[in-house]
């Protein structure tokens, strides 16, 4: 079966065509079209950003909500950024124009006050009911990401409660699981997994590292999304410049296959 192979936007310091043209040589098909950046700077910098991709024949998979405390999506005060709605649709709206199928969220920032888990459970559940609603009228889901440390979203169980199967899902950052392990968050969740962000690290905190220069079982991890029945791309989510050398998407997309032992 052909490996469906993606990467997110943000590889790259400079997104120039030419780039995205040695993404696609690489074999490399599916992007997520993710900046960190106020909600303005991100439609103005989207547009021409999806127009290279299309050119290069890159398929806009997904786009990466901003994270941070503009856009906590869980924060229970119900007067605090009162117009989390609004960014929220806004960026669904550019999804669907730029032909993406999958919205990627983070569930809250840190720190916070623990005792608001169960606050920020309940307005997640919220959210991702109404948001998910909205972008299936739109043609596509959306999920939260499962994250590290305190964050809202650390475990399985969290990301089952967040998200129904319907309209909601997961996306499976490999590099953020500090709870559980692999097999035991795909054998949780692995119903609802939907996409994914792969990088690697050393099980103490997120590094996002080239793929087999961490802890990551990279060969059990893809054995159990296939037995799981895992349909999207194996989507990168790191830097082109990482643990202290350039990696190329050629290099990357090498590496990748040799730690999962893939065989075309």
């Amino acid at each position: 079966m052909m490996l469906r192979l993606g990467l997110s936007t943000c590889y790259f310091k400079e997104k120039t065509l030419d780039e995205w043209k040695s993404v696609k040589e690489a074999g490399i098909e599916d992007i997520e079209i993710s900046m960190n950046c106020p909600l303005e700077e991100y439609l103005e910098k989207g547009d021409p950003l999806a127009a290279d991709l299309k050119e290069a024949g890159l398929n806009i998979w997904s786009i990466h909500i901003p994270f941070g405390r503009p856009f906590d999506l869980t924060d229970p005060d119900p007067d605090h950024f009162a117009d989390i709605e609004y960014r929220y649709k806004t960026l669904i709206d550019a999804g669907a124009r730029w032909g993406a199928k999958v919205i990627t969220t983070h569930a809250s920032t840190e720190p916070f006050p623990q005792d608001q888990r169960e606050a920020r459970m309940a307005r997640g559940k919220y959210l991702y009911k109404m948001l998910g609603d909205y972008a299936a009228e739109r043609g596509m889901k959306i999920t939260v990401e499962v994250l590290p440390r305190t964050c809202m979203g650390n475990c399985s169980r969290e990301c089952m409660d967040f998200t129904d199967g319907e309209v909601s899902f997961i996306n499976f950052d490999v590099n953020h699981l500090l709870k559980e392990s692999h097999a035991d968050f795909i054998h949780n969740a692995g119903s609802r997994i939907i996409t994914t962000h792969l990088s690697d690290y050393d099980f103490i905190d997120e590094r996002h590292w080239v793929p087999g220069d961490g802890k990551i079982d990279w060969r059990e991890f893809y054995t159990l999304m296939e037995d799981a029945g895992y349909e999207g791309p194996y989507l990168f989510e790191l830097g082109e410049s990482i643990s202290g050398r350039k990696v190329t998407p050629a290099e990357l997309v090498a590496r990748f296959k040799n730690v999962i032992g893939y065989e075309a």
